[in-house]
Formats: structure tokens, C-alpha cells, sequence
């Protein structure tokens, strides 16, 4: 492991540019090979930023620094040899589904409403509960059909949000993306996704369809009382 590096000094190394988009249980603690997906204003300022802060705490180590650029971010990889140690995924747009598109305003939203925390005595930018819940949602949305894993985070939405929360998550979701259809429609079934995890996707879509029903019927019963 590296001596001096840990997760919340290059946090803190980026100011306030950033959102940490998945904050697990026991962090900043981290296993090797985790990844830390970070969404920014700029990728490539927050990129350089961050390496001229790497390279620094990486002089006289056998720990070497890997940059990647791919069409929609930048990795940050820490190698030990051929091993990740940790990953740092920069990204400044949420345009990379590929079953749907992200509204470039949604960004702003997210920035405007994130929250800061503290740990260990350091601040950082984290998303909202109103936003986790909804990224969490587009990844079930990208994934569901191919990664039945993917199904951890309906079961989280389910057991974090109360069904007012729900009824604002599935107005956001109309509200900041757009169906790709056809991706939707393909005419070849996803392969190797057992049908049970299909038939539960589809039952808790279903259940959480009904209870955003319900809230609407008592929303309209009140105003019409």
C-alpha cells in the first residue's frame, strides 16, 4: 500500500470540483481494485489537477500512475505491477448510458444541490439523497436485462425512499433523460440472465409503479377537497 496517499487527501486536493457519486459503508477505507467514481465540472482540469497531486506523493514508490481517456472520462489508475490498486473515474457528463440519454442539465441540478459532509475531520461534496436515488435508478434502467447484480440497486431505492421520494424519483427520471427505443427493442433476448431475475425486475417495477399510482390518486383527491 502506498504510505501516503489515501482517499480523502486527493479528494480534498480537488477543492470543491467534484461529487462522489458512490460513498460506500466503511469509507474512506478501501479493498485494492476499488473504483471511485467522481463526478466533475472538467475532467481534464480536475485530471491534471489530480495526477500533479499523485505524482507528488508517488515519487520514490514502486507504485506507478496509469491515464486512461476514453470518449467520456478519464481513469486514474494506481498500479502495483499489472494490479489496480484504486481507481479514480473522473466524469463530467452523465451522457454515458447507452439505453438512454442525460439531459446536460442535470449536472448543474446536481451541483447546485449536493451536500457536504465530514469525515474525519475533512469535508466532501457528495450527492444528494433525491440524486442517489436517481442515479442508482439509471443504472438499474442500463442494467437490469444483461447484469441481474444490477438488481441491489432497486432492492436500495426500495428500502431508502418513502413512496413521496419515489414519486420524485420517477418525475426526475421523465423529467432529465430520453429512451433510446430501438436499444430497447432489440429482437434478440439478452443472453445467460436467469428468468427468475427478469420476473422479479418486473414484479418490483410493478410494485413500484402501483405505490407512485397511489400517491397520485390521494395528491388529486386532496386538491380536489
Amino acid at each position: 500500500m502506498i504510505k501516503k496517499f489515501s482517499i480523502l487527501s486527493l479528494l480534498n486536493n480537488l477543492g470543491d470540483e467534484y461529487i462522489l457519486l458512490k460513498k460506500w459503508d466503511d469509507f474512506p477505507a478501501f479493498l485494492p481494485g476499488s473504483d471511485v467514481d467522481v463526478l466533475v465540472i472538467d475532467r481534464f482540469a480536475v485530471s491534471e489537477k489530480a495526477q500533479e497531486y499523485l505524482h507528488h506523493i508517488l515519487a520514490g514508490e514502486e507504485v506507478f500512475l496509469r491515464v486512461g481517456e476514453g470518449n467520456k472520462h478519464i481513469h486514474l489508475d494506481l498500479m502495483n505491477g499489472n494490479d489496480i490498486l484504486i481507481r479514480l473515474d473522473l466524469i463530467d457528463s452523465l451522457d454515458c448510458f447507452t439505453r438512454f440519454s442525460v439531459q446536460d442539465a442535470i449536472k448543474v441540478k446536481i451541483f447546485l444541490d449536493r451536500e457536504n459532509i465530514s469525515v474525519d475531520n475533512q469535508e466532501v461534496f457528495v450527492l444528494s439523497h433525491e440524486f442517489d436515488l436517481l442515479i442508482r435508478y439509471f443504472e438499474y434502467l442500463e442494467w437490469f436485462e444483461r447484469r441481474p447484480d444490477k438488481m441491489k440497486h432497486l432492492d436500495y431505492i426500495l428500502a431508502n425512499s418513502t413512496q413521496e421520494q419515489r414519486l420524485v424519483l420517477i418525475n426526475n427520471a421523465h423529467r432529465f433523460i430520453r429512451f433510446h427505443h430501438a436499444r430497447w427493442q432489440e429482437e434478440n433476448p439478452p443472453k445467460n440472465v436467469p428468468v427468475k431475475s427478469r420476473k422479479q425486475a418486473l414484479k418490483e417495477i410493478a410494485r413500484l409503479t402501483k405505490a407512485i399510482l397511489y400517491i397520485s390518486w390521494k395528491s388529486i383527491r386532496l386538491k380536489i377537497s
